[in-house]
């Protein structure tokens, strides 16, 4: 990863909206939309209720190709550890939706 993206991920990442792992298990669909951002075997394994998968390595062709272009949803992402899913929804979040991210990613469930 270049020097220039690293640094644009880390002040992104310090914007995010985080959720705790309790949080998002209590909440469930409603009102929001739970995307996992792990590979799919990982999400096949193990994934909170209600979650769709959206693999980081297509995520943005997926979402920017019209998946999910209502603005007037909630999205919380989830990935392995909280890191990738902070830079997502912080540089979402900043694109106009409201979002959230889990932090600790699924490491945090119980």
């Amino acid at each position: 990863m270049a020097d220039c993206e690293k640094r644009v991920r880390r002040g992104l990442a310090g914007k995010a909206q985080f959720l705790n792992a309790q949080t998002v298990q209590a909440i469930g669909r409603d009102g929001f939309i739970v995307v996992d951002l792990r590979a799919e075997a990982d999400y096949n394994k193990r994934h909170l209720d209600g979650a769709i998968n959206m693999p980081y390595g297509s995520f943005a062709d997926q979402w920017f190709s019209g998946f999910l272009k209502d603005t007037g949803k909630k999205f919380i992402f989830v990935c392995y550890s909280g890191q990738t899913s902070a830079w997502v929804a912080a540089l979402l979040h900043a694109l106009g939706w409201e979002t959230y991210t889990m932090r600790g990613g699924m490491n945090a469930v119980k």
